[in-house]
């Protein structure tokens, strides 16, 4: 079996409306018809259509991971989705965790303009990401995101820019490669191997994970709030090299008391917490208390990766060592 495209609806499926608004109407095979006929050949469609990618939620993004899984043992040699940028690189790094073992090339891509617009990105963006996925060199690289013409890592790419067509970038790694789909043969040019395998986590996620944001005059009220909504665990987006508001901290320790893991991302687009300042709030003091470094995800990344870990019915006793095993070891690869 060829390449099967996985289409969940995004701004490349959408459409003007009669109020002016752009919302999904496009099935993957209206995509598939904008393409190079040549590259379309032999694809096969699932349509798996969501009103907006910011309401996919992780079940969702799990449901799509074993849609991949299945089209992998169905026999696919490869998997493109078409998917909303807004969380194109948690859904990412979703299926990266979960289905690169799949074994074959799974790449994502969107458009950052509707099909409306003329200067609609959609088509070029889904003829890049077919080439991509049937290239005999693409297996084993993990999973992918391709726009503009670039491939990046799920693991590290993140969307940079609300607006902009060359959104897409991979803070403190090189992009695994250009592609050009427009090419008769199409071609693609390698220039890096890709993230290694993350440590593995289970299929099923856990209840909730809040991301708190640090930030003046927070309430550490959301901590205990969160904690009696049956949060499992806590992401805190720090500022800087992982330093966080000193309101947080008390409530955050109590949390860590109680088997709850607290994992810390930077804000940052580049570079990653580290333990540098100590005194109230300074990484380097919450490490000390069993606070957890993301490894460099980012907050959404590290949210998804804890509730998987952690899944339905985390074991009290363990979770808070459990995580921290996890993103040492994830920090470890860098």
């Amino acid at each position: 079996m060829p390449v099967v495209l996985i289409a969940t609806g995004g701004t490349i499926a959408s459409t003007l409306g009669p109020d002016g608004r752009a919302t999904p109407t496009l099935s993957g095979r209206d995509l598939l018809d904008r393409v190079l006929p040549r590259r379309t050949v032999g694809v096969e469609v699932v349509d798996l259509p969501v009103a907006g990618s910011w309401n996919l939620g992780t079940d969702g993004a799990v449901a799509v991971a074993m849609a991949v899984r299945q089209a992998a043992a169905d026999g696919a040699d490869g998997v493109v989705m078409t998917h909303g940028t807004d969380v194109m690189e948690e859904t990412a790094w979703t299926c990266e965790l979960l289905a690169r073992n799949a074994g074959i090339p799974v790449v994502l891509t969107g458009s950052m303009h509707h099909a409306d617009d003329p200067y609609y990105d959609g088509p070029k963006n889904l003829a890049d990401a077919l080439v991509a996925a049937g290239d005999q060199h693409a297996a084993g690289r993990g999973v992918m995101v391709c726009m503009d013409g670039e491939l990046h890592a799920a693991r590290y790419v993140t969307k940079t820019h609300a607006t902009a067509v060359d959104t897409f970038r991979s803070a403190n790694h090189p992009s695994l490669g250009l592609v050009d789909g427009q090419a008769d043969d199409g071609v693609v040019s390698w220039s890096s191997p890709g993230a290694p395998r993350s440590p593995l986590v289970g299929d099923v996620p856990g209840g909730p994970v809040p991301i708190l944001m640090s930030h003046w005059d927070v309430d550490p009220e959301l901590v205990e709030a969160s904690r009696h909504a049956g949060a499992i665990g806590f992401v805190v987006e720090a500022g800087g090299a992982g330093n966080v508001n000193e309101r947080l901290v008390p409530p955050l320790l109590r949390a860590i008391g109680a088997g709850i893991p607290v994992v810390v991302a930077s804000r940052c687009r580049g570079g990653q917490v580290e333990p540098i300042y100590g005194g109230p709030g300074g990484f380097g003091s919450l490490v000390d208390h069993g606070f957890v470094p993301s490894a460099g995800l980012t907050a959404g990344k590290a949210r998804i990766a804890l509730q998987l870990l952690l899944g339905p019915d985390p074991d009290r006793s363990t979770a808070v060592a459990t995580a921290a095993r996890w993103f040492s070891e994830l920090g470890a690869q860098l």
